[in-house]
């Protein structure tokens, strides 16, 4: 069945370009699209509260497409004029020049945030920018916010990092479903503070990543852990076990079965009190775990005080030989 449009809709019309559909469309949601539709209608020049009305959608929404719109190179973003002050104001600092160079040491929450003007302009002698942030909404399958938009351009213009492992960045993200940009900062942050630079050592760390999210779950099962996730200090400790001390799960579970046993609750410290002992006493097997499990009972027994006779033996040879018998 072929589907055309109603002819007498033609009466009124307004251009839509072909970039548009050729380049935007695959990656525009549906509101973003109803407010470009809206835009391209009224020859631009609307208002929030305009578009709002026009697209049958909340002004919070509207503010978000807008803002994906202009980072997306579709529409131009006009910034509010600046209200007076009564103050010298101090000069803003330079817009970061994009860069290969790694610049900065950690990833800094305390960094001064791009606005929209100093992202078009890093756009603008840059064009691995415009790239970098068409390629993410690819693989993010969805139309990126301005915070995201920030946070991106500023991992590649103000922090140095490489574009395609930006990408492998959200692409293991993405494969995670985890896909908001504090969950993508925190990684891209870790990755930055260990040097990664080159697809080998990404690939590396993700197969790294994904074996650790491996063996957390688990034991999580192990230990009976359904209805929580992690937390840093319980992350920490199996880090620990695994790739500190070299214990594979079996073991782990064994010196759960032995903290339960003792403390009748799980306790992640005592368990890693007695595989700290197993590795510093270099036990690697479940027979000689359990070994070093019954030491404590024959240590108890071998304690324990010997039964005393109801006589004193010297006291009774003492008397026989004075023949008191």
């Amino acid at each position: 069945m072929a589907y055309t449009i109603e002819k007498g809709m033609w009466r009124a019309v307004f251009a839509v370009p072909n970039e548009i559909i050729d380049t935007h469309l695959k990656m525009l949601g549906d509101v973003p699209l109803r407010v470009l539709l809206a835009l391209l209608r009224y020859d631009g020049g609307l208002e929030i509260p305009a578009i709002s009305a026009i697209t049958g959608k909340p002004e919070t929404l509207v503010r978000e497409a807008l803002e994906a719109l202009v980072s997306a190179g579709v529409i131009a973003g006009q910034e509010p004029p600046a209200p007076a002050l009564t103050y010298v104001q101090e000069p803003e600092p330079k817009i970061p020049e994009p860069s290969g160079e790694r610049k900065i040491t950690t990833l800094s929450s305390e960094r001064r945030k791009l606005t929209r003007g100093e992202i078009g302009e890093l756009a603008a002698v840059d064009e691995n920018i415009g790239w970098l942030l068409q390629e993410s909404q690819a693989v993010l399958g969805k139309t990126l916010n301005f915070v995201a938009t920030e946070t991106i351009t500023a991992l590649y213009s103000y922090y140095g990092m490489k574009p395609d492992i930006i990408l492998m960045v959200l692409q293991y993200c993405a494969g995670m479903e985890k896909t908001s940009i504090s969950y993508i900062e925190k990684v891209a942050s870790s990755w930055y503070e260990k040097e990664i630079e080159t697809h080998e050592q990404a690939e590396a760390e993700i197969q790294r990543l994904k074996q650790a999210a491996s063996d957390e779950s688990r034991i999580k099962s192990a230990f009976g852990i359904y209805d929580r996730n992690l937390v840093s200090s319980e992350r920490k400790f199996i880090h620990t076990w695994i790739n500190d001390y070299g214990f594979d799960i079996p073991m782990i579970v064994l010196a759960f079965e032995r903290a339960v046993e003792v403390k009748g609750r799980l306790s992640f410290s005592y368990i890693n009190g007695i595989l700290a002992n197993w590795h510093k006493n270099g036990i690697r097997t479940p027979g000689g775990a359990f070994s070093d499990m019954q030491k404590p009972r024959e240590k108890q027994k071998a304690a324990q005080p010997a039964k005393e006779s109801s006589y004193d033996l010297g006291e009774l040879e003492q008397r026989l030989n004075q023949g008191a018998f």
